[in-house]
């Protein structure tokens, strides 16, 4: 899982318009991938903060004694705002978390980070607020590409 700062892009057709996102890896719904190590130019794409905890499958023919990253997923919870510019969507990433044998479970998911959104009066999305909630998410020094 990992999170970026806001970026804004130009198509390659000349159009004057410009695209402003904000990058998310979320992961494949807790399904665990081979750990990583974070590459060099990471750095220079405005990461904010990623996940880099691993845990190893004990016991198990294929994955055993292999070092494997989380994943996770997130859940999203619509509001009706009362002025334009309110958050309208709350955002909270999610991991699986381990049980006391060390294996992985959607019992009481490991909650990450929390977002909160809105739109403007021009249509536009606006992250309201980023909090990273669990103190394990790596954060990264980026080279400010502006």
């Amino acid at each position: 899982m990992s999170f970026y700062e806001k970026q804004t892009i130009e198509p390659l057709i000349n159009s004057g318009k410009t695209l402003t996102l904000y990058g998310r890896c979320i992961g494949n719904s807790g399904f665990p991938t081979l750990a990583t190590q974070l590459p060099i130019k990471a750095r220079e794409t405005k990461l904010l903060f990623y996940d880099d905890r691993l845990f190893n499958v004990q016991g198990h023919p294929t994955w055993g004694g292999m070092a494997l990253g989380f994943n996770g997923y997130v859940t999203m919870r619509f509001v009706r705002p009362k002025q334009p510019d309110d958050t309208s969507l709350y955002l909270s990433y999610k991991s699986l978390s381990l049980n006391e044998e060390g294996q992985l479970t959607d019992e009481n998911p490991s909650i990450l980070v929390n977002e909160e959104w809105s739109v403007d009066s021009n249509g536009n999305v606006v992250l309201i607020k980023i909090q990273p909630v669990n103190q394990e998410m790596a954060k990264s020094v980026h080279i400010d590409m502006n």
